[in-house]
C-alpha cells in the first residue's frame, strides 16, 4: 500500500482519496508539472488478479478515447515496480452521494447537475460506450460542474465500430464472474439485473434513476435485502416523480418516467436528447420561479438540441401554420448529408433560411467542391442544388423561388426548382449579399475593390455604393442586409478593420452616403420585421430591438445563443432568421480543444497542457516546443502560444488586436512565420524568438498563410484564399530574399493546400482536389518531373518523419496512414500502410515527433458543436415583446 511521501514514477504520494474493490485512489503531486493530480493505483493484493487487471486497463483505455468537460480527465497510465497506475484529474468538492445525504436539491441545481450527466453520457454513448454503473457516488460535484468518474466496468457496445481493434478486444471481454452482476443494484435497468446484454438504454434508466433520486432525496428502487431489490426492479411499477415530487415541472416529469420504463424498447433512447430535455425544463422553471421581462427571457439553451425524430415531423405543421402558437417553441438539430461536412464562413455565411421559414440552404463539402443543399422543414429531406459547385455566402430571393451565391469569381443566380445558374455580375472578391426588392447588394473584401456593390436582380452591371468604399469616411462597408423599405440597408462597420471592439452596426442609404451608426456589433446584421436585429457581440448571438426611424437601438439585447459561431477577423457569423419570424438558425462555437500524444498504435501516450480552442499545432525541429494558436472565445481573435513538450508549460508569443493563423517555424527553430491581420485580411510576418523583433514577409491582396520553410531556409510554400473563386485555395511558393515573384505550385483549377517540404527539401507534399475530392500528392521541389498521388481514396495533412523516410496522412475515412519514401534523387514511394484511426470523429490537427513513434494530435473535446445546424421554430414567441408579420 502507497504511503504518504512515497514517490510513484514522477508521482507524490500525498494522502488517501479513497478505495474500493478494484485500487486506491490518492491524492498526488506530478512533480514534472507541479500539479495535483489524482493517482488511482491498482491494490497490491490484486495485481495478479487478470480480470482487474482487464478492468483496470479497459477504464484506462475507455477514458482515453474521451475527451469532455464533464467526464474526469485522464492524464497518462503507467507502471511502477510492477504496481499499474492512472493518473486522473483531481477534481475538488463531493459526490452526488455525499450531497444528498443532506437531502434532495432544489429542482434547478437538480436540472443542471443532470443536464451535465447527460451530455457526459451522449459523449461516451456517441462513441459507441456504454457506462453500465452510473450511480450519485460516480458522480462529482465541482465548482466547475458535475464530473463522471470511474469508467471501471465500461463496456464498448457491439454495434460500434468507432474505435479501433485493440479496443475492441479489450472492452468486450468480461471481467465479471459467469452469471455475475456488473453495476451497482439499485441502479441497474431490469435487463442488466437479468443478465442481458446492457446498450445505453441502460445508462438511460440509470440515469433516470439518479435523476429521481437529486429530486426526491430517496432511491427510486429500494428493499431490505438484494433478493427484495432485485425483485422490485423486475416486477414493481416503476416509481412516478409526480407522486414523489408533486412540485416537479410537467416535462421533468415526463423524463424522469420514460427513463425508468422497464421496457427498453420504450425507454427514453437518446443522452444527447435529454439534455436538450432538460434545457427546457431549466427554461420553463427559470420562467416560474422568477419572471423576467418578457424582452429579458433567454434562450441560450436551444442550441444544445439533439435530433427529434418522428416527433418534429409531427409537430411541424403547426409551427408553420399561419398563425402559429405563440407560448411553443421547437429546437433541433441538422446534420449535413452524410460524407460532408458544413464549411466554415470566414467572409460571409454559410447559412440562409428562405422568407417563409420553410427551406434552409447551406454549403457542405463531401469528396468535391462545395455545393449548395437545400434542407426542407417540412419534410426533413436534404438534396444537393446541381450547378452550385463552389458555392459560398447563399442568400434568398423575396419570393424564395431563387438563390444567389458566389463561385468562379461571378455572382451567381439559380433557381431552386432546377436549371443552371446564371452569371450576374464579376464579383472577384464576392463575399455576402442581400437580395432587396427590385436589386441584390453585396460585399467585396479585399483586392483593391472593398466596398458595397448593387446589380439589377437580372444581372447586370454591379455599381459601387456611394461612401462605401476602402477610401470613403467609414472605410469599406461590409455585409450588408436590404431593409424593407428598399432605400437603406444595414451594414457592418469596421469588418476586417482593426480591433472587434471597434465594430459598428450602422444603416446606409442607396442613393447618399450618409449612414447612421446603432451601436456595437461584432458581426454581420440581420433585420428581422418588425423591429428587431441579430448580431454576434463577444461570441454571443444577440436580438435586439431597434429603432430603425431614430437610428438607435432600443431595450437591452436578449441572448438567443451564448456560443455562437463567428469568425471575427472578418465579422462572418453562421446565423440567418426568416424574414416572418418563425425559423430561426445557427451553429455553435466549436469549443475547446485537447493536446493528446498517440503511439503508431493509436494508444494515448499523454496529454499536453491544458484544454483550450487551439488550432494549428506545429513542434518545433528539435521537438521541445510545440507553436499552437489560442483563440480568445471573448473576442474571437487568436494569439501563437509556445508550449514546452516537456512541462506543458505554455507562453504566449503574440498579442494581436485581431487574428493570427498558421505558426510555421524555420528550420533551425529561431523563427516563427505566421498570418496575421493588420488593418486586413491576413499578410504574412515572422518573428524572431530571440529579440522578439518582428516584420512584414509578404504584403498581398487577399489571404495569405504561411504553411512551411524549406530545410535549407530558402523557400517558403504558402496559401492564398479567395472563397469566390473556382479555386478558393492556390499554394504559391516564393524565395525568402524575395529575388523573385511567387511562382504558382500548379495550374490545376481545383483547390491545393497543405504544403509540406520534406526533409531533405527534394520534395513536397500537399492535398490537391483535382480528381474531385481531397488526396494527397509528393512533387519535385525546383526539378524538371511529374506529381504523384500517395492516397487511394481521399487524404489531408501530410506529415514528414524526421528523416524523410516515412509521409503520414489522414485518409478520407480517417485511418492515419503511412507512406514509405525511397532515398535517392527519384521518387519512388512506396505501398501506403495503416497506422490506426483518428482518435476523434470531429475536426482535427495533428504533426508527428522526428522519430515517427509519436503523433500529437489537437482534438475537439465534443465533437458535435459546430457539426450541426440548429434550428428553432416559433423561436419569436419564446422572446417576447414583439409580433411576428401575420401572427396577431
Amino acid at each position: 500500500m502507497p504511503k504518504a511521501g512515497q514517490q510513484i514514477g514522477s508521482f507524490r504520494i500525498i494522502a488517501p482519496l479513497g478505495a474500493g474493490g478494484m485500487g486506491e485512489v490518492w491524492r498526488a503531486e506530478d512533480i514534472r508539472l507541479g500539479r495535483e493530480v489524482a493517482l488511482k493505483v491498482l491494490r497490491g493484493d490484486r495485481q495478479e488478479d487478470a480480470d482487474l487487471r482487464a478492468r483496470f486497463e479497459r477504464e484506462a483505455r475507455m477514458v482515453a478515447t474521451l475527451a469532455h468537460p464533464n467526464i474526469c480527465t485522464l492524464f497518462d497510465v503507467g507502471e511502477h515496480d510492477g504496481r499499474h497506475y492512472l493518473v486522473m484529474e483531481f477534481l475538488e468538492g463531493e459526490t452526488l452521494a455525499d450531497r444528498l445525504g443532506r437531502g434532495p436539491l432544489p429542482v434547478r441545481d437538480a436540472v443542471t447537475i443532470a443536464r451535465q450527466i447527460a451530455a457526459a453520457l451522449a459523449a461516451a454513448h456517441e462513441r459507441g460506450i456504454i457506462h453500465r454503473d452510473l450511480k450519485p457516488g460516480n458522480v462529482m460535484l465541482t465548482r466547475a460542474g458535475a464530473k463522471l468518474l470511474d469508467f471501471g466496468l465500461a463496456r464498448l457496445h457491439a454495434a460500434s465500430h468507432q474505435l479501433d481493434d485493440a479496443l475492441d478486444a479489450t472492452a468486450t471481454a468480461s471481467v465479471a464472474l459467469p452469471g455475475a452482476l456488473v453495476g451497482t443494484l439499485p441502479y441497474m435497468a431490469p435487463e442488466q439485473v437479468e443478465g442481458k446484454p446492457a446498450d445505453a438504454r441502460a445508462d438511460m434508466w440509470a440515469f433516470g434513476a439518479v435523476l429521481f433520486e437529486t429530486v426526491t432525496g430517496r432511491r427510486a428502487f429500494a428493499a431490505d435485502s438484494a433478493a427484495g431489490l432485485l425483485a422490485a426492479i423486475l416486477h414493481s411499477d416503476p416509481p412516478r416523480l409526480a407522486a414523489a415530487a408533486p412540485d416537479a415541472p410537467p416535462a421533468l416529469r415526463r423524463l424522469v418516467d420514460a427513463c425508468l420504463e422497464r421496457d427498453p424498447a420504450l425507454r427514453w433512447h437518446s443522452a444527447r436528447d435529454a439534455a436538450t430535455a432538460l434545457d427546457w425544463v431549466d427554461d420553463a422553471a427559470e420562467a416560474r420561479v422568477a419572471p423576467a421581462p418578457r424582452s429579458l427571457r433567454r434562450l441560450a439553451t436551444w442550441l444544445a438540441a439533439g435530433a427529434l425524430g418522428a416527433l418534429l415531423m409531427v409537430t411541424l405543421g403547426r409551427f408553420l401554420a399561419p398563425k402559429p402558437t405563440a407560448e411553443e417553441t421547437l429546437r433541433f438539430e441538422i446534420e449535413p448529408p452524410a460524407g460532408s461536412k458544413l464549411v466554415n464562413a470566414v467572409v460571409g455565411t454559410e447559412l440562409a433560411v428562405s422568407q417563409d421559414g420553410r427551406t434552409i440552404a447551406f454549403i457542405a463539402q463531401g469528396d468535391g467542391p462545395p455545393k449548395l443543399w437545400l434542407w426542407s422543414v417540412t419534410d426533413g429531406r436534404a438534396r444537393a442544388l446541381e450547378g452550385s459547385d463552389g458555392a459560398s455566402s447563399p442568400f434568398w430571393s423575396p419570393d424564395g423561388r431563387s438563390i444567389a451565391f458566389f463561385a468562379g469569381g461571378n455572382l451567381r443566380r439559380i433557381e431552386i426548382a432546377g436549371g443552371p445558374a446564371l452569371d450576374l455580375c464579376e464579383a472577384p472578391y464576392g463575399s455576402a449579399g442581400s437580395w432587396g426588392r427590385d436589386r441584390i447588394l453585396f460585399s467585396q473584401w479585399t483586392g483593391g475593390v472593398e466596398g458595397l456593390y448593387s446589380v439589377p436582380a437580372d444581372g447586370g452591371v454591379a455599381e459601387r455604393l456611394p461612401g462605401s468604399g476602402p477610401d470613403d469616411v467609414d472605410g469599406p462597408r461590409t455585409f450588408p442586409f436590404a431593409l424593407p423599405d428598399g432605400e437603406r440597408y444595414l451594414y457592418l462597420k469596421g469588418g476586417y478593420r482593426g480591433p472587434v471592439a471597434t465594430r459598428e452596426a450602422c444603416i446606409g442609404r442607396f442613393d447618399s452616403a450618409e449612414s447612421r451608426c446603432l451601436g456595437r456589433a461584432d458581426s454581420r446584421i440581420e433585420f428581422v420585421a418588425p423591429d428587431l436585429v441579430l448580431f454576434v457581440r463577444g461570441g454571443t448571438l444577440l436580438a435586439q430591438k431597434v429603432d430603425l426611424e431614430s437610428g438607435a437601438f432600443a431595450g437591452s439585447p436578449v441572448v438567443i445563443v451564448s456560443d455562437a459561431w463567428w469568425f471575427s477577423p472578418s465579422g462572418a457569423a453562421e446565423f440567418s432568421a426568416s424574414a416572418d419570424g418563425r425559423t430561426l438558425v445557427a451553429r455553435r462555437d466549436p469549443g475547446p480543444a485537447v493536446l493528446q500524444w498517440h503511439d503508431r498504435a493509436g494508444r494515448l501516450l499523454t496529454t499536453l497542457g491544458e484544454p483550450a480552442p487551439y488550432s494549428w499545432p506545429r513542434l518545433s525541429p528539435d521537438g521541445s516546443k510545440l507553436a499552437v494558436c489560442v483563440r480568445e472565445p471573448a473576442t474571437g481573435g487568436r494569439d501563437v502560444w509556445l508550449i514546452a513538450t516537456d512541462t506543458g508549460i505554455a507562453t504566449r508569443m503574440t498579442f494581436d488586436e485581431v487574428d493570427t493563423q498558421t505558426p510555421t517555424w524555420f528550420p533551425d527553430g529561431s523563427h516563427l512565420a505566421y498570418g496575421a491581420s493588420r488593418g486586413g485580411p491576413p499578410d504574412i510576418f515572422v518573428r524572431d524568438l530571440g529579440d522578439g523583433s518582428e516584420r512584414a514577409l509578404l504584403r498581398l491582396p487577399g489571404t495569405q498563410l504561411p504553411r512551411d520553410v524549406s530545410p535549407d531556409g530558402g523557400l517558403l510554400a504558402f496559401e492564398d484564399f479567395s472563397p469566390s473563386r473556382r479555386a478558393q485555395f492556390l499554394i504559391w511558393l516564393r524565395r525568402m530574399n524575395g529575388s523573385d515573384d511567387p511562382q504558382l505550385l500548379s495550374s490545376a483549377p481545383a483547390n491545393q493546400h497543405s504544403p509540406r517540404f520534406s526533409p531533405d527539401g527534394r520534395l513536397l507534399a500537399f492535398v490537391s482536389e483535382e480528381s474531385g475530392r481531397p488526396e494527397v500528392y509528393v512533387m519535385p521541389v525546383g526539378e524538371a518531373g511529374q506529381k504523384q498521388r500517395v492516397s487511394a481514396a481521399g487524404g489531408s495533412l501530410p506529415r514528414w518523419r524526421g528523416d524523410g523516410r516515412e509521409l503520414y496522412f489522414l485518409a478520407g475515412d480517417g485511418l492515419l496512414t503511412g507512406v514509405p519514401v525511397a532515398a535517392g534523387r527519384t521518387l519512388a514511394m512506396g505501398r501506403p500502410f495503416p497506422l490506426f484511426h483518428s482518435p476523434s470523429a470531429g475536426p482535427i490537427d495533428f504533426d508527428v515527433d522526428a522519430s515517427g513513434e509519436r503523433f500529437l494530435f489537437s482534438l475537439p473535446v465534443d465533437s458535435r458543436p459546430g457539426a450541426a445546424i440548429a434550428v428553432a421554430l416559433g423561436w419569436r414567441s419564446a422572446i417576447g415583446g414583439t409580433t411576428s408579420p401575420g401572427s396577431g
